[in-house]
């Protein structure tokens, strides 16, 4: 690492720390930003390659035993990569997922894996790591080389 990647990854984690509540709003800027950030490319622009192996709000058709066909949009993915769910709590009650720290938050975290691995079963094929945001505060990551994620607790 160089001193001017140390510096663009300490102005994201300044810009985005004190951010909480606005998950829709902010998760691709996030996103996008933490490729910046990270010196990688950010995804092309949805549609503009066959399928859209890396992208914002990846179509996804999901499968229920009982027939029916739902479509799903996962939040940021690249095949044979990842996918990740992004959320974004908030130190306040009231806003975003929910507050920090809270078990409400920690269960909306949960479910946020859930509907990760759910995503999952519906693609050609599974990326190695899935991944949960909680948008400018952490993620949490699954490693699944097999396949198998493991449970929430497994992160």
């Amino acid at each position: 690492m160089i001193p001017t990647d140390a510096e663009r990854i300490e102005l994201f984690i300044t810009r985005w720390q004190t951010s909480g509540g606005n998950e829709r709003a902010n998760y691709q800027m996030f996103f996008a930003e933490l490729c910046d950030a990270l010196g990688v490319a950010r995804p092309d622009a949805k549609g503009s390659i066959l399928n859209d192996p890396y992208c914002f709000d990846k179509d996804l058709k999901i499968y229920h035993p009982s027939g029916k066909v739902t479509s799903g949009y996962i939040d940021f993915y690249k095949a044979e990569h990842f996918l990740i769910e992004a959320k974004q709590g908030s130190d306040k009650t009231g806003k975003g997922t929910a507050k920090r720290g809270t078990n409400s938050y920690l269960k909306a975290m949960e479910a946020a894996f859930v509907q990760a691995i759910a995503y999952t079963r519906n693609l050609a094929s599974k990326p190695p790591f899935v991944l949960t945001c909680d948008i400018g505060d952490h993620f949490e990551l699954w490693t699944g080389f097999n396949g198998d994620y493991g449970g929430y607790g497994a992160r």
